[in-house]
């Protein structure tokens, strides 16, 4: 019979994963963020009791307000390489 290992968890997350549940739900979802915890993803929940799925838009809007504009995008930090190169010829 084959033995398995159970990994370590990765100390780096590179995903995160947006999980709607129901409150009475919390031990499964407990679960799941553990499961999504060794692939390097973590799991942020969004309760539905009242709202249901649409409860996601409210979400997404929020994470939008909260996002650093300040941060360039790739695009931009590509753009500015490419000026500087410019001068270097």
């Amino acid at each position: 019979m084959k033995e398995y290992k159970i990994k370590d968890f990765p100390t780096e997350r590179v995903a995160y994963i947006l999980s709607p549940i129901f409150t009475h739900e919390m031990t499964k979802f407990e679960l799941e963020r553990d499961y999504y915890k060794s692939f390097g993803v973590e799991a942020i929940p969004y309760i539905i009791d009242e709202e249901g799925y649409e409860r996601i838009n409210f979400v997404l809007n929020n994470f939008a307000k909260v996002i650093d504009k300040n941060i360039p995008t790739p695009y931009e930090i590509f753009s500015q390489i490419e000026e500087m190169g410019k001068y270097a010829e």
